[in-house]
């Protein structure tokens, strides 16, 4: 640039670039484009004015001025566990050296062809940034904020009065971008033109200011294949993500997280389209369901509708919802009972949830037992057979879900029982032909404990049913018994099964001065010191095994009868 920026905060510097209404809007962007605020001294070496980068922070819930080195997680990664280390990191994103600064009842920028649009702060009019151009790309754009990343009206200006960025054409792409403080919806795809396209490592915060049903992403209107991914969705007024009268979507490892003030939309994600893909999300902190499975506008009721490995906690209402009784479509309807059946008619085939009748701890493995089908059944439902159930803990003595909601049901009554929500993914077990299941889960490292609340839900056909009653975590019973016999050459030990029981471990204490061999029918062996121990993979219900042991050398017989059995399984 010629001229010295003329705007500065701090050691911050930008040009402003004001469309007034004596000049009138800037004039659509027709013919293929490239867009891009990048500054170049006069050597051609990049003018960076304007050196730190912005990003959202979890624990103010604000957008903050950082070193562009920074990144933060994003989703929950494949574990299904928050903050475990596995989640995709976003990149803190730069701000820009030039802002546009609109007029009103028109866009910023409005491109009817192709266009790459980079490096630029957009704010005022009736709309951000409009492409109609397919195969459109956005990078590092700023929509609704400022160039330092602040609050228009912070300076005087008004903000956009609609949507941050608005996308009528198919395959385009929003990337490493920021849309804030707009009076509409963050970043909108629009209309059934859109056959594709995606909105990745971008941010959508504190907009809807001016209607409290808009939200920060949104497919809208036939909009189909959108993804949404490695984004955050935070202090919306309405939902995080909708899909309002919209295609199929893809959801991943994005942060949904308090969403929904203005108690219109107050979902974190509100899903309608059939097919649709929710995975690896964090969903937290919304002022209604974590995730609103609903039809809406002239969609059909949705089905197909996958949901899994996310973590999803301290919403106000259930953590899923699949909405039968709400006709407005916008809060949903609590928790719907199962009935022991499939239903198409419904949300997601109004697949029913899990029902856990036992957990039990011990070590690190979690012993799982329940079915699926109308809780007062009993036992499985074979509707349900080959059904994945996944399992996710609710909370544990330190953190997780505060049960606020989980215990009303469609209708408005409430139940003594609760219903999730799924803070932390456990594992998953499959149902058998008859819809029961079965089986143990290794939770090491994963918070479980005695007296943790665990949930469930139910994945089958690409349909997930609303999370299950929560049940408590116990220890589990023993399943063996040990009994010792001084011979006069030495000791028998016999290790009875009360039922089957796998890796069981007996330990004993050998004497000071006292010379052993043993014998027996078990699988393994092994000493720590004077602490020996004998391993049986596998004992039968009722099967005895043994461990005969001789004694020598100089020793207390009473220090002999030191034995301890450990039943792992």
């Amino acid at each position: 640039m010629a001229v010295e920026p003329n705007n500065k905060v701090s050691d911050s510097k930008w040009w402003s670039i004001t469309v007034n209404s004596t000049l009138g809007s800037l004039p659509n962007f027709n013919d293929e484009v490239e867009l891009n605020g990048t500054v170049l001294n006069a050597d051609m070496t990049v003018n960076n004015s304007n050196p730190d980068c912005l990003l959202y922070n979890y624990s103010t819930n604000t957008l903050e001025s950082v070193a562009c080195s920074k990144s933060i997680p994003v989703g929950v990664g494949s574990d299904g566990v928050p903050f475990s280390g596995d989640e995709p990191r976003l990149n803190a994103i730069p701000k820009p050296e030039i802002e546009i600064i609109g007029v009103a009842g028109s866009p910023v920028l409005n491109f009817t062809a192709k266009a790459h649009v980079s490096s630029v702060s957009v704010f005022s009019g009736s709309n951000g940034i409009e492409v109609y151009g397919d195969d459109s790309q956005l990078d590092k754009v700023f929509a609704g904020l400022r160039a330092d990343g602040s609050d228009p009206s912070d300076s005087g200006f008004p903000r956009i009065s609609s949507h941050g960025i608005r996308i009528l054409s198919n395959n385009t792409t929003v990337n490493s971008s920021i849309a804030a403080y707009n009076g509409g919806l963050g970043i909108r795809f629009e209309g059934s033109g859109v056959n594709s396209g995606k909105a990745v490592n971008s941010i959508a915060y504190y907009n809807a200011l001016s209607g409290s049903n808009l939200d920060g992403f949104i497919a809208v209107n036939g909009a189909s294949n959108v993804i949404f991914e490695n984004c955050v969705a935070a202090n919306n007024s309405g939902s995080g993500i909708d899909n309002y009268n919209g295609g199929r979507i893809t959801i991943r490892n994005c942060s949904v997280v308090k969403n929904g003030w203005g108690n219109a939309e107050p979902s974190g994600i509100r899903v309608s389209g059939s097919g649709s893909e929710i995975v690896n999300n964090l969903v937290a902190e919304n002022v209604g369901d974590g995730i609103l499975v609903t039809p809406t506008g002239s969609t059909s009721t949705p089905t197909g509708i996958k949901i899994s490995r996310n973590s999803i906690f301290k919403n106000g209402y259930v953590g899923i919802d699949l909405n039968v009784e709400d006709t407005s479509n916008n809060m949903g309807d609590n928790v719907t009972l199962n009935d022991g059946q499939l239903d198409c008619s419904q949300p997601n085939c109004g697949i029913d949830y899990p029902v856990i009748t036992a957990a039990q701890l011990i070590g690190s493995s979690l012993h799982i037992e329940g079915f699926i089908n109308d809780e007062n059944a009993g036992s499985g439902s074979s509707s349900f057979a080959g059904a994945t159930v996944e399992i996710y803990m609710v909370n544990n003595s330190t953190d997780g879900d505060d049960l606020a909601g989980n215990n009303v049901l469609s209708g408005g009554s409430t139940s003594s029982k609760f219903y999730g929500e799924g803070w932390i993914y456990l594992g998953s077990l499959t149902a058998d032909s008859s819809g029961n299941f079965r089986g143990e889960l290794n939770v090491a490292g994963k918070g479980a404990e005695v007296g943790s609340l665990i949930t469930a839900l139910t994945i089958l056909n690409g349909n997930t049913s609303e999370f299950g009653p929560d049940a408590r975590v116990t220890t589990k019973p023993v399943k063996v018994r040990a009994e010792m016999a001084i011979t006069f050459r030495g000791a028998n030990i016999t290790i009875t099964a009360l039922e089957e029981a796998n890796n069981v471990k007996l330990y004993w204490i050998k004497p000071s001065g006292l010379v052993l061999t043993a014998e027996g029918d078990f699988d393994s062996s092994g000493n720590d010191g004077d602490i020996y121990w004998w391993e049986f993979g596998s004992i039968s219900a009722g099967e005895v095994r043994h461990v005969n042991l001789t004694f020598g050398g100089d020793f207390s017989l009473i220090e002999t009868f030191n034995i301890g059995v450990d039943p792992l399984q």
